[in-house]
């Protein structure tokens, strides 16, 4: 009995795994002896690289190589987590041999001001830096490989630059960004950035945690906001989400605790869940979108909330984080933002739809605008003070369209809308002949968007696609064969 007892005592002591394999002139490294090479890591008594804090501290020299059991490695990485939560870690010099630095590398390290990147990297990790106190980074041309925004939450970061000949990224204009060069998309933003007027999308956590940001310039050109772009951005006081915008993701916006207007765009359909979450400065919302779907707790805790315009004739639909579409009597969209006192602004002739449904009809306040308020309001909505551009054209030939525009460069966006109200992801057709408007919007960099052309067409009651039923997939087949697709 005795020895069952000390075997199951042994199996209860805790295993000290160790992180690293050695301890070389103070710097903890793993190593890879089949290829003879090192990595710098973290230290750690256990499991747990918050053990990290006090492995390093002041001014740090990476060595290009270690002596290990008598044989040469060469330092060719800086490991995930390698100096993170290192608060007193105030400068590190990376050798030549170094192509990596993995994610949450220098995490946490607010002691840390400035850092140079030899010209041997290759990749950057996600969170790489996040919560660093760098004040300015340079990327150099060698970097290809960058893990989504690596610079989160440097509330003290104000310049960000990419050499010249980088073949993957920029920092054109001198914008104080990061930039994809291929899909003209923003990875990583701070307080002193310019978006440029041909920057596509604005991606995931560009400006998350970016404190300092007073103000920012959203350009016509840009389409999409990515996932907590601009999360906790506390200092923002307002935001105009212009005419290219079609899709504001999820927490994008969320924590912006000084953010007291908001502008939604003509082109918005989606605003993700918990966009605006925590916005307790909140107390104006100009949705001139006809935005079809809205995230549950989009607008939630947003406590000063007053006035809501929401200019859709047909009531936006709430769908949750996974983009499922919500029903029933309960909604969460404005949850804790006191709408019980706020007035809602809608368009007149939807008025009785908005009182039907949730959250809508739990404003104190529901007023409906005339289609002219509806198209002063319009009128008087600027984007950035850029000219329109001008009409689109829709020219029909046989059962096909195109678009065209003066405006160079205008490329088109077109939505498709009918008398009677479309819900759910099938609609039947059955016994329902239908009369369709399109509405196409076009839009250009460095121009708002122009003002809308519209068509008017039936649809019939018919099997177009060949599928064997009638349903809402015909509708899309006769609009990609009108505009020959």
């Amino acid at each position: 009995m005795k020895k069952v007892l000390s075997f199951l005592i042994l199996m209860l002591l805790p295993v000290v795994a160790w992180a690293y394999d050695a301890q070389m002139g103070g710097i903890y490294c793993i190593f890879d002896k089949t290829k003879k090479t090192a990595t710098v890591t973290y230290y750690s008594s256990g499991n747990n690289y918050e053990d990290n804090k006090n492995a390093y501290s002041g001014n740090v020299i990476i060595p290009a190589t270690v002596n290990y059991n008598g044989e040469t490695y060469d330092v060719i990485g800086i490991g995930n987590d390698a100096f993170h939560y290192c608060s007193g870690l105030t400068s590190v010099t990376i050798p030549n041999s170094v192509t990596s630095i993995g994610g949450s590398a220098f995490a946490a390290c607010s002691g840390l001001t400035s850092i140079t990147i030899p010209n041997s990297v290759t990749s950057i990790g996600k969170f790489a830096f996040y919560g660093s106190g760098l004040t300015s980074i340079t990327i150099p041309n060698s970097v290809n490989y960058i893990y989504e925004n690596p610079f989160g939450n440097c509330k003290s970061l104000i310049s960000i630059k990419v050499k010249a000949g980088n073949a993957i990224y920029d920092s054109r204009d001198n914008c104080n960004a990061l930039i994809h060069t291929q899909t003209n998309s923003l990875i990583s933003g701070c307080m002193n950035t310019i978006i440029p007027n041909n920057v596509k999308s604005i991606e995931n956590e560009a400006f998350h945690g970016c404190s300092s940001l007073n103000s920012i310039a959203i350009p016509n050109s840009v389409t999409w906001i990515g996932n907590s772009a601009f999360e906790y951005c506390s200092g923002l006081t307002s935001i105009t989400i212009p005419d290219g915008v079609t899709s504001i993701g999820n927490y994008a916006f969320e924590y912006c605790s000084s953010l007291t207007s908001v502008t939604i765009g003509y082109s918005v359909t989606s605003i993700g869940h918990s966009a605006f979450y925590g916005c307790k400065g909140l107390t104006s919302v100009m949705m001139v979108s006809s935005a079809t779907n809205i995230g549950g707790t989009a607008f939630a805790n947003c406590e000063k909330l007053k006035d809501l315009y929401c200019l859709a004739k047909d009531v936006p639909n709430e769908r949750d984080s996974y983009g499922t579409l919500l029903y029933g009597y309960f909604s969460f969209i404005f949850s804790d933002s006191n709408i019980e006192y706020a007035t809602l602004y809608v368009p007149k002739a939807s008025i009785d739809a908005y009182k039907a449904r949730e959250p809508w009809k739990s404003f104190k306040n529901i007023v409906g605008l005339t289609d002219e308020e509806i198209q002063e309001i319009i009128d008087s909505y600027e984007t950035s003070g850029s000219p329109k551009c001008a009409t689109p054209t829709i020219i029909s030939y046989g059962k096909k369209i195109k678009f065209e525009c003066e405006t160079p460069g205008a490329e088109f966006t077109s939505y498709l809308s009918t008398t009677e109200e479309l819900t759910g992801e099938e609609v039947s057709l059955e016994n329902k002949d239908r009369m369709y408007t399109l509405t196409v919007y076009a839009t250009a960099p460095g121009y708002a968007r122009s003002k809308p052309a519209t068509m008017k067409f039936m649809v019939k009651k018919t099997d177009v696609n060949g599928d064997g039923s009638v349903d809402v997939a015909d509708i899309a087949t006769v609009i990609d064969e009108m505009a020959g697709k």
